[in-house]
């Protein structure tokens, strides 16, 4: 195949006008490439580097996965996921040049990676991992238990209430002791998650929550025989078991949000200035004083701290739901923003040195990854550079 036809193919696979025959030619060629190949190919297109496009120097794998997640090659394997720039104003067609560009100099850059060359200013030998299970349970007596250092089994018994943690590293609050009469005394108890942490909580209702990095839920050991209400700081995930004649509600920095039984999720960090709520399965109810929305799947509400307002819009489930589902997933968002999702996750602290404010990126990353692996992803797409003091990300431009 020659290099004319590549693009071609890669141009009609990205803006979704590629056949099903020409998408099969496309795999099997992007798997079968012989390193020649790709090396006449690199040869010519590396004196185009310093004058083509901004992105450029992402891993060929990463580009190879857009085309193998395809649902035409599902059962044939993937490897990693794509992050790309964002270029403004841009055609369909500059976006697929784009990612021809590095298509070719990203094999190059591999190759050059496994001569042992590493970049001047991500110098920091020491691996910093990702997040994992973790999380500090503070019961109604004030006593703390770390989650992730406490034993499989009873942790607590909080009102004939069994507090237990699960071989899975889930925490369950077992009410097939408690009093059937709704009588028996409940203590409030919180969960919360560091940055670099998360966990997975089943409610005494039976409601699932799973809190992301730097957030805390606080709720009653045994809910009211009217109502079901908790507090949230930070980021969580709900599935709310169906009641009903007992509404469930969160609370959070002065938003109030009830549902019957659905599925959720709720972004509200201090250091954001908003109240993202969004839908994905059932019916939510967004209020704030005097105002107040409804919700359909596949819908956000955005409520400004400060304000009463209430915006609605349509959004894609799965970017809020990334971190859910194991992934950093940014869509044309600044680096100050992306960087913010990084510093909970990894539990670092940011400075920046002359960056550019109004840089927008976009795509996927494991959540697994190392976060020197992510950060050298970010230096090779967004025109970036990192250096790394112990836990502490200096931008430098």
């Amino acid at each position: 195949m020659n290099e004319e036809k590549l693009q071609l193919l890669l141009k009609a696979y990205l803006d979704h006008t590629i056949s099903d025959e020409d998408c099969l030619e496309l795999m099997a060629y992007t798997k079968d490439i012989e390193q020649s190949e790709i090396d006449m190919i690199i040869n010519r297109q590396l004196q185009e580097i310093n004058t083509g496009p901004l992105f450029r120097g992402a891993k060929a794998d990463s580009v190879l996965a857009l085309i193998k997640k395809d649902p035409r090659f599902v059962g044939r394997g993937h490897s990693d996921l794509p992050i790309y720039k964002k270029i403004i104003g841009s055609t369909v067609f500059r976006i697929a040049a784009v990612f021809v560009l590095t298509l070719f100099v990203a094999l190059y850059a591999i190759h050059y990676e496994k001569q042992g060359t590493a970049s001047e200013t991500m110098t920091d030998k020491v691996v910093i991992a990702p997040g994992t299970k973790k999380a500090v349970l503070t019961l109604a007596n004030g006593k703390q238990i770390s989650l992730n250092d406490a034993e499989i089994g009873e942790l607590a018994n909080e009102g004939s209430v069994s507090v237990r943690k699960t071989s899975t590293g889930q925490l369950i609050y077992d009410l097939s002791n408690s009093s059937a009469d709704g009588t028996s005394s409940a203590g409030y108890n919180t969960v919360q998650t560091p940055k670099g942490g998360e966990y997975h909580v089943i409610l005494p209702d039976g409601t699932l929550v799973w809190l992301n990095s730097a957030s805390s839920l606080t709720f009653p050991t045994k809910f009211s025989s009217t109502n079901r209400e908790v507090t949230l700081k930070g980021e969580a995930y709900f599935e709310v078991a169906h009641l009903k004649k007992k509404p469930f509600h969160v609370n959070v920095k002065g938003t109030r949000v009830e549902v019957l039984g659905t599925h959720f999720n709720i972004s509200a960090y201090d250091d954001d200035t908003e109240v993202a709520t969004t839908l994905l399965e059932g019916s939510v109810s967004v209020s704030k004083n005097k105002r107040k929305s409804i919700l359909l799947p596949g819908q956000q509400s955005l409520v400004m701290d400060g304000a009463d307002a209430i915006l609605v819009k349509n959004v894609n489930t799965e970017d809020v739901m990334a971190w859910h589902n194991g992934y950093f997933r940014f869509n044309d968002e600044d680096i100050r923003t992306i960087l913010k999702k990084v510093s909970r996750w990894y539990d670092v602290e940011i400075e920046y040195r002359n960056t550019k404010p109004s840089q927008k990126l976009g795509g996927m990353s494991y959540r697994t990854k190392s976060l020197q692996d992510l950060l050298e992803q970010l230096e090779k797409i967004g025109n970036l550079h990192f250096k790394l003091e112990g836990r502490r990300i200096i931008v430098l431009d």
